[in-house]
């Protein structure tokens, strides 16, 4: 068994001013919450949001209520907001009908 890639969280500012937050590593309720706080501190100033999982290494509920709230809060602030598929992620985001909620693309998988 291999070890976990340790969790951390990097943001970038794509050339349209879209926030993109890509998660690295387990994503349980300790990192949901810190995803949380992250996009509550970075967000403001940006039209859109992009949240990418290509890099999750597991996904609990947790992660798919984050992102549940992640899309309300864009809604709800005008910003669109679309999740980047990934291997670990796809099994729940489809477990959970979040593939059909969200605006979901994939990520090149290797």
């Amino acid at each position: 068994m291999t070890a976990s890639e340790p969790f951390r969280l990097t943001t970038a500012v794509d050339n349209n001013g879209c926030l993109r937050l890509a998660v690295h590593g387990d994503v349980d309720l300790w990192t949901a919450r810190e995803t949380e706080r992250r996009l509550a501190a970075e967000r403001d100033g940006h039209p859109c949001l992009v949240i990418d999982l290509s890099d999750v290494t597991f996904m609990g509920a947790a992660g798919a209520t984050l992102l549940v709230r992640a899309q309300l809060q864009a809604s709800t602030e005008g910003r669109r907001m679309t999740v980047v598929d990934g291997l670990d992620a796809h099994r729940v985001l489809e477990i959970t009908g979040l593939l059909r909620m969200l605006d979901v693309v994939e990520a090149p998988f290797n």
